[in-house]
């Protein structure tokens, strides 16, 4: 739905500004549109910036940007992207939920950047959908929202909802709805006039570093990941992974301490960690189990690192 949406001319896009926004996270959507445009020679997508009383809105960085009307003028249909960063629970208010249940009612595609996504599901608009927010407050997010389906995705396109977690993630997802609706060849030259050449899939966890960014600290360190990957529930012996990849115990040590700050243990109980909560928020698996897919034999164990993690104990997460 949200691909049929963008490029209607009697809509479009909107984005809703709200207080303390990211500057950077605006550019990485309206910015690709724009290049988009010029590269293609035709007016392909059209946008317009809003906030809630047609007044300018400062960023973070206290920039002051002026918008083309206020929230109550903009038509329904369009696509309506909230982009709010920080401050974003100050943001929400009975008279915002009011007037995006009344864009959802009316057909338009709602969607969420940063921490916009917290107030689409405060005002009940992700109950049953799949959506993401800001890694920072993806635990936070999961516990007040339980009717949400909280992924660590980059970014997610579910029916009429999408949402992304930051900048880098809302560039990637306007690439690839480029990229799907007029080609590679445009959304190529696009990521090209930005000396961009790291797009990343939607499904990417925002939490991990992706396999080929280790590779070019170091291609051991992107074997080693990926061999801890493959082996979360036994997890393998750090000297076991060093043999493998033809190093010593020691060296593998360095190679972690050098290019991440970390010890290979700590990276790998981060994984299992991060699978972990995955789990508990996506199966109807017990703990006990969740413990064991995760690699750890002892449920106690996993309940007390799990805590140093993410602040909670693993039935916390769940019941909330």
């Amino acid at each position: 739905m949200f691909r049929d949406r963008l490029e209607r001319p009697e809509a479009g896009l909107t984005v809703l500004l709200l207080p303390r926004f990211s500057n950077l996270c605006l550019a990485a959507v309206i910015e690709p549109l724009r290049a988009a445009n010029e590269c293609a020679g035709r007016r392909h997508y059209r946008w317009r910036i809003a906030s809630l009383d047609g007044g300018h809105v400062a960023s973070s960085s206290g920039v002051r940007i002026a918008v083309n009307r206020p929230l109550a003028e903009v038509e329904t249909g369009g696509v309506l992207i909230v982009l709010a960063s920080y401050d974003y629970r100050r943001a929400g208010s009975p008279s915002l939920r009011a007037v995006l249940r009344h864009h959802a009612r009316h057909g338009t595609v709602l969607g969420g950047l940063d921490t916009g996504a917290w107030l689409l599901a405060e005002a009940g608009l992700l109950d049953g959908y799949r959506a993401t927010i800001h890694r920072e407050e993806l635990p936070v997010f999961a516990e007040r929202f339980p009717r949400v389906r909280v992924v660590e995705d980059r970014y997610v396109i579910d029916r009429d909802r999408v949402t992304a977690g930051g900048a880098t993630a809302a560039l990637d997802l306007v690439l690839a709805e480029i990229r799907r609706v007029h080609g590679r060849l445009l959304a190529s030259e696009v990521a090209t006039l930005f000396l961009y050449a790291a797009e990343l899939p939607a499904d990417q966890p925002q939490a991990a570093m992706p396999a080929h960014l280790l590779g070019r600290l170091d291609p051991r360190l992107a074997r080693a990941a990926a061999l801890m990957q493959r082996h979360l529930e036994a997890p393998l012996p750090v000297a076991a992974i060093a043999r493998r990849l033809g190093l010593g115990e020691r060296s593998l040590e360095r190679l972690f301490r050098r290019h991440l700050e970390t010890t290979p243990r700590a990276y790998y109980r981060e994984l299992r960690l991060a699978h972990a909560r995955g789990l508990l928020l996506e199966s109807p698996l017990p703990v006990a189990e969740v413990a064991l897919r995760a690699g750890f034999e002892n449920p106690a164990a996993f309940a007390r690192s799990f805590r140093r993690r993410y602040g909670l104990a693993p039935r916390q997460l769940r019941r909330r």
